[in-house]
């Protein structure tokens, strides 16, 4: 459906195109890692004001035939199942769904450390976290994944546990009405 083959690795990531989650930074990284495997996919799901520059950027950086933007699509989740690295290029962020939904798809974190985003991803254990826009740290670390399987599975793994540990819809609602709790007794301000 993608044109992809099926033993290829694919990095991907789901969200809109715009500056704070910097699509020309994943860009970017397609073209350090082509370099280093000419082999390898990435797939940008979504939609948004930077979708022609993106792709242009990858026109430029001649990786075009490496990179998807099938735009806003609802089989989300059945394309999260597709892919061997979940990577969120964004530079600030509070708390992203996407990444629990990666998470609970099996699959390994590459993001940047910011807050929100290290409540969910420990690194070296479900993903690696990276300085924010530092792409070398990125490649290495997307790399580390693509080719130890062993380490991506565990990842993968990992994070499905701490999803069904820590971010059920029961235990975020039991955490929120305790917040609730102590702001009706004067305990937070």
């Amino acid at each position: 459906m993608l044109d992809i083959p099926a033993n290829a690795p694919l990095i991907g990531t789901v969200g809109r195109l715009d500056e704070q989650k910097a699509p020309l930074d994943f860009v970017q990284l397609a073209a350090q890692m082509k370099r280093s495997f000419p082999e390898i996919y990435f797939i940008w799901v979504g939609d948004g004001n930077l979708m022609d520059s993106a792709k242009k950027l990858a026109r430029q950086l001649g990786v075009e035939s490496m990179i998807r933007f099938p735009g806003s699509r609802s089989d989300v989740i059945s394309l999260l199942h597709t892919m061997d690295c979940f990577l969120l290029t964004s530079h600030w962020e509070a708390f992203p769904i996407v990444v629990l939904e990666a998470m609970a798809s099996e699959l390994p974190i590459v993001a940047n450390r910011l807050p929100g985003v290290d409540e969910a991803v420990m690194d070296g254990f479900n993903g690696f976290l990276c300085p924010v826009g530092d792409l070398e740290a990125m490649q290495v670390a997307v790399e580390r994944i693509i080719k130890d399987r062993d380490i991506a599975t565990k990842m993968g793994l990992n994070g499905r546990n701490r999803i069904l540990k820590l971010f059920t819809r029961e235990k975020m609602i039991h955490e929120l009405e305790n917040v609730y709790v102590q702001v009706c007794n004067g305990r937070v301000r």
